[in-house]
C-alpha cells in the first residue's frame, strides 16, 4: 500500500490559468531570447499560496511591462542566482557517465531533502534538468508517494508548462530516468530540491469577474507580431472604439511602452474608463505614433485578435483579423469593423484553410515580394489575406504550411477557388519564384482534415515573375 503525503496546493486552484510560454528580450541588439519563466511562476504561485491570496486566473499570457509579468520575471530572477552552482553540475555528464550517480540522487539525498520538507507542510521547488542537459526547468512539488518498503513511487508536481492539472513525475530505474505520466517528452536525469526560496508578498491582481449585462468593460487584445518588432519607447500603439452614435474611445499606449519581440504573441488588457454596451461598438483602430522617416519603427502584425470579458473570467471574441499589417510612418492606422452577429460555425463547417507550398528552383524572396492569397465563394464575394509569408524569404525547394481562417463557417460546396499573387516590381532586380507544390485541405477547426481541395505538383506548377504574377485555382 502506498503512504501519501501531500499539500492543499491545487494547481487549477493556486497555480496560473496560462502556460510558461514567456520570451524574453535577454540582449536586445542580438534578438539574443530565453524562454519561459517557470521558476519565476512556481515561486509567484508559491508566494500567492503562503499569503493566502487568491492568484491571478487570468487565461492569457501577461504582456511584457504589465504588473504582473514584472513581478513573475523578478522572480524568476531570485529563483535562479542561488542555485547556478547546481544547475551547472548537473550539465556536466560526458557521454552519460553520470546517469546512474545523477538519477540515485533523487532516490536518496535529494529525496530525504523533498520528504523533510513536504512532510512539515512546505510545498517545495524542484530544479530539473533534461535528458541532453539542454533544457533547464522549474517545478513546485506538492506531495509524493512511498511503498511499503519507504522508497519513492511518484512526486506530485505543479509544472507551470502544463496548466491547471497535477502531474505526476516517477523514476524510471531502467532507463536511469524521471518522467511525467502522460507526457512522454518531460524526462528528466534528476531533480534538486531548491532551498533558497523566501516568500515574498505578491502584488494584489484580481481575477475578472464581470456581470453578463451586455457591457464591456475590458478587452483583451491579442497581437501576433511578424518578422518586424514594435519598438515601444516612443513608438507605442493606441486603441480606438467607433461607436454607433460617432463618438470615440481612445486608450493610449496600450503596449505600455514596452518592446514587443519579433514572432512573438502579446496580450493587452484595456481597461475601458466606463462600461460600453457591446452593441455600440462598430470597429476597433489600432493607431501607432510612429515618426517615418529612415530611423523611424515599422510593425508587422500577423494578426490582431479582440476580445472581451462577457461574464466573470470568460472571454468571448468581438473581432479578429489573421491577415499581415505592415505599420508604418506612412501607414500609421489599422481599422478592424466589429461583425453583425457572425453565427458560430455549425458542426462540419470549414473554418480554415490549410495550404502546403513548395518552394523550387527559385526562392520567393520576401521583404517587398510577397504572396497573397484571395478565397473565393460561390456567392461572389472573396477575402484576401495579404502577404501570407509574412514578408519572410523562403528558400529554394523548402515547403511551407499556410493557415487561413475564416470569420464565419463554410459548407465545403461554398468555398470555389483561390488566387495566388505576387507582389514583384518586374525589371531585371524584380524576383522570380518557382511554385513546385500547392495542395489545400479544408479544416474544421485547427485539428479535423477534410480531403484536399486540390493538389498540384510541377517543376514548376507556376513561374510568378513581374509580368505574370497571378494563379488562379478552381475547383
Amino acid at each position: 500500500m502506498s503512504t501519501l503525503k501531500r499539500i492543499p496546493f491545487e494547481p487549477n486552484v493556486h497555480g496560473f490559468n496560462f502556460e510558461n510560454d514567456f520570451a524574453n528580450d535577454f540582449v536586445k541588439d542580438l534578438d539574443i531570447r530565453t524562454g519561459g519563466l517557470c521558476g519565476g511562476m512556481v515561486y509567484s504561485a508559491l508566494d500567492y499560496f503562503l499569503a493566502k491570496r487568491a492568484i491571478p486566473r487570468q487565461d492569457y499570457r501577461p504582456a511584457n511591462r504589465t504588473t504582473l509579468q514584472s513581478y513573475i520575471y523578478e522572480r524568476q530572477v531570485t529563483s535562479l542566482l542561488p542555485n547556478m552552482d547546481k544547475w551547472i553540475d548537473l550539465e556536466v555528464n560526458p557521454l552519460g557517465a553520470r546517469d546512474l550517480e545523477l538519477f540515485q540522487r533523487g532516490l536518496t539525498s535529494e529525496l530525504e531533502n523533498l520528504r523533510k520538507s513536504i512532510d512539515a507542510g512546505k510545498a517545495t521547488p524542484l530544479g530539473v534538468i533534461d535528458e541532453d542537459g539542454d533544457t533547464k526547468h522549474q517545478i513546485l512539488a506538492i506531495g509524493y508517494t512511498t511503498d511499503t518498503a519507504g522508497k519513492l513511487e511518484t512526486i506530485l508536481i505543479y509544472d507551470p508548462s502544463i496548466p491547471n492539472e497535477t502531474v505526476i513525475m516517477r523514476p524510471n530505474p531502467g532507463e536511469r530516468r524521471f518522467q511525467y505520466d502522460g507526457h512522454s517528452d518531460k524526462r528528466w536525469r534528476t531533480y534538486f530540491v531548491d532551498r533558497s526560496y523566501q516568500a515574498k508578498a505578491p502584488p494584489a491582481i484580481g481575477t475578472p469577474d464581470y456581470p453578463n449585462d451586455g457591457k464591456i468593460r475590458e478587452l483583451v487584445v491579442v497581437f501576433g507580431t511578424g518578422d518586424d518588432e514594435l519598438r515601444g519607447g516612443n513608438d507605442n500603439v493606441d486603441l480606438v472604439l467607433h461607436l454607433k452614435d460617432g463618438t470615440k474611445v481612445r486608450q493610449p499606449r496600450i503596449n505600455l511602452g514596452a518592446r514587443w519581440l519579433k514572432d512573438y504573441d502579446e496580450a493587452a488588457s484595456v481597461i475601458l474608463p466606463a462600461p460600453i454596451p457591446k452593441a455600440d461598438i462598430v470597429a476597433v483602430e489600432f493607431v501607432t505614433s510612429f515618426t517615418g522617416g529612415a530611423f523611424g519603427d515599422n510593425w508587422d502584425t500577423r494578426y490582431i485578435e479582440v476580445t472581451y470579458y462577457e461574464k466573470g473570467n470568460d472571454r468571448d471574441r468581438l473581432v479578429r483579423d489573421a491577415s499581415f499589417f505592415r505599420f508604418t510612418g506612412d501607414h500609421r492606422s489599422r481599422k478592424l469593423t466589429v461583425p453583425k452577429d457572425v453565427p458560430r460555425p455549425k458542426p462540419g463547417q470549414i473554418t480554415w484553410l490549410k495550404l502546403t507550398i513548395k518552394t523550387g528552383s527559385d526562392d520567393l524572396r520576401g521583404n517587398e515580394d510577397n504572396l497573397d492569397i484571395t478565397v473565393r465563394f460561390a456567392d461572389g464575394t472573396s477575402k484576401k489575406f495579404p502577404s501570407v509569408n509574412y514578408r519572410k524569404r523562403w528558400a529554394d525547394h523548402e515547403s511551407h504550411k499556410v493557415a487561413l481562417k475564416f470569420e464565419r463557417g463554410y459548407d465545403r460546396h461554398e468555398i470555389v477557388g483561390l488566387t495566388l499573387c505576387t507582389t514583384f516590381s518586374g525589371g531585371t532586380s524584380g524576383d522570380n519564384w518557382n511554385m513546385d507544390r500547392l495542395e489545400v485541405v479544408p479544416m474544421v477547426g485547427k485539428k479535423t482534415e477534410l480531403p484536399a481541395y486540390v493538389v498540384r505538383s510541377g517543376s514548376p506548377v507556376k513561374r510568378f515573375t513581374g509580368d505574370s504574377e497571378k494563379l488562379t485555382v478552381e475547383w
